[in-house]
């Protein structure tokens, strides 16, 4: 199953190396999650220094995203992935 990447960036501290870690240009993955914060008009995350947390709405969608992450995979449908961001 693939990783949720919003659990890697806080594994990793960054979306720089978290994009690295999950073979994607940082250009990919930044936008990805503003454009998540937009559609869901919320702050997932704030800089710290050079490390990025996630605020409390982000730790909320967590579960949710895990359980989509999940559904897609079980299905086996590649009907979702037109759906999905690129870096997933």
């Amino acid at each position: 199953m693939k990783r949720n990447p919003i659990k890697t960036i806080l594994e990793i501290g960054s979306f720089q190396k978290a994009a690295e870690h999950l073979n994607y240009a940082q250009s990919t993955v930044t936008p990805q999650m503003h454009q998540l914060e937009q559609e869901f008009s919320i702050k997932l995350f704030e800089k710290i220094g050079r490390i990025m947390k996630l605020t409390q709405a982000g730790k909320g969608l967590i579960p949710y995203i895990d359980n989509v992450i999940e559904v897609v995979h079980k299905s086996n449908a590649s009907d979702f992935e037109k759906f999905l961001p690129r870096w997933y």
